[in-house]
This record gives structure tokens, sequence and C-alpha cells, in this order.
């Protein structure tokens, strides 16, 4: 996603990390939009976070969601919106990486595999990340030789690709992916997110909530810049003195030289390598 926290609050939109993490914050619509994607019935929803940060000690790389929930089945659900399309974001790894933490995170030690729960990670991207006109693509694992065959690990990838010509989804979904692309609603779930969309921005207190923390995220990024500039600062002294004595040592290497001084002494006594002390000799 792009820098939260970083646009007028006239121009947000559901693109925009802060509304996306509110809307979605509404147990009614995700429960909507997750019964709609994956037809399934959720009687209600539990454990709903916003930017959940998932730990794996001290060495691993952390992970934060964007929206982390479960249901009464036991089902995991991870929500991300994805506006920028970039090699290094690689979607594929990073959903894999995805998946590895939070089968840790739910899989207590000691518990047996067969414990593991289902889980679905959900990707909306304002792109199509795979460059086959699909508004949906699904993976789950498969046997190659028989793709009738599935490995059953209660894994699946979901990628929507808000541009997509093709409505090869439910209708409730192509009209929110539609919402997402060119924020004009049409359907009854795109309808009622742009709905909760207009009501976020016109709630004074929300409002107030963005502009602190649009404030909070300048700070921080004016904060990191001091720092640079101090790092910077520093180090050009650093690298000054560093370069200063070196000077000062060819100086005297270069006397010593003049002086009938063998090359091997004088870089006992300089501390310069003796391919420096010889680059110093004059030329014969």
């Amino acid at each position: 996603m792009s820098m939260p926290y970083t646009k007028d609050w006239e121009d947000l939109t559901i693109r925009d990390n802060f509304l996306f993490l509110k809307v979605m914050s509404n147990e009614a619509i995700c429960r909507l939009f997750l019964e709609k994607l994956l037809r399934i019935r959720i009687r209600e929803l539990h454990f709903l976070q916003t930017e959940k940060t998932v730990e794996q000690g001290l060495t691993a790389k952390a992970i934060r969601l964007d929206i982390y929930v479960e249901d009464d089945a036991g089902r995991i659900f991870d929500i991300e919106m994805q506006t920028t399309s970039r090699r290094e974001d690689a979607l594929g790894l990073r959903t894999r990486y995805y998946q590895s933490v939070l089968d840790q995170h739910a899989l207590a030690k000691g518990e047996d595999y067969i414990k593991l729960r289902e889980t679905y990670i959900i990707f909306i991207c304002t792109f199509d990340p795979f460059k086959d006109g699909l508004a949906r693509y699904t993976f789950r694992s498969r046997c190659m030789e028989n793709p009738h065959l599935d490995l059953e690990d209660r894994a699946c990838r979901i990628f929507l690709n808000t541009t997509a010509l093709s409505r090869d989804v439910d209708d409730d979904i192509t009209g929110l992916l539609q919402y997402i692309n060119s924020n004009t609603a049409s359907g009854g779930l795109a309808e009622k997110v742009a709905t909760e969309v207009n009501q976020l921005k016109a709630r004074r207190t929300v409002q107030e909530e963005y502009m602190n923390l649009a404030r909070e995220i300048q700070r921080e990024i004016y904060r990191e810049k001091d720092v640079l500039l101090e790092q910077g600062r520093v180090e050009g002294r650093v690298e000054g003195r560093v370069e200063g004595r070196a000077e000062a040592s060819r100086d005297i290497a270069l006397r010593f030289l003049q002086n009938g001084i063998s090359p091997e002494q004088v870089a006992m006594g300089t501390g310069l390598s003796l391919e420096e002390i010889r680059k110093l000799q004059p030329v014969q």
C-alpha cells in the first residue's frame, strides 16, 4: 500500500488504508463480504483486529495484517488492500510467508497438525496481479499430475483484481470491485460500503483521528530525516578526519622516501601499505 495518512481528508477513498480499515472493521460489512466472496455462511466474527502485528520471535520477520478476523467456525481470514504493483512486493512469496506465520500463531506448542484451521488470505488489488484478465484468482494446493487431487491443507489464497473486465465473481463482489476502482457504487454490498465511507467522512471525530495520525506520521518522518542528517554530518566529520590523517601520513612517507629511507621501513613507520608507498616513490 501507499504511505498511509498522507492525503488530504477530502481526497480519501476506500483504497486508502485509513478508510479501508475503518469500513472493514464494520462486522456486518466484513461478514457480508466474506460470505459473498467465499459462498459460505458466517454467524458471527470474533477477534476483529485492524493492523494486527504478528511477531515470530526475535530474529524472524514480523507481519502486519490489515484485517485479521476469525469466525464462529474457527476459520481465519486475513484481508489486505494492495494498491502498488512492484516486483519487490512479491505477492506470491508474501502470502506464502503470511500463511506460515499465521499457522505458527494459530497452532499451540505440542498440538497436532490436524488442529490447523482453515485459513483464507485475501488481497484486493487495484491492478491485475497476474495479467490474465480475471477478477478473481484462487490458489489452493493441488497435485500437478492429477489436478482433481487436493492436498487438503486448509489453506486458500485469493487475489481480487478491481480492474477486471470479466465478471467471473458474485454480482456483489463485482459491484464492490467496480466501486473500489471507480468510486461509483452499484449493487448491495458496494452501496453499503459507499454509505459507510460517506458516514465515516462526515464524522468530525473520525476526521480528527485521521488528522492526528497524519500529524504523528509527519513528525516521525521529520524525526527520521533529522536522524539521517545528523548521521550524515557525523559521518562527514569522521571521513574528513580520516582523510586528513591519511594525507598527513602520505606527506610524511614522501619526505622519508626523499631522504632515502626504503619503502618497507616507511610502511612500518607510517602504517600505510607497501603498495601506497610505492605509488608515492618519485620516478627515477
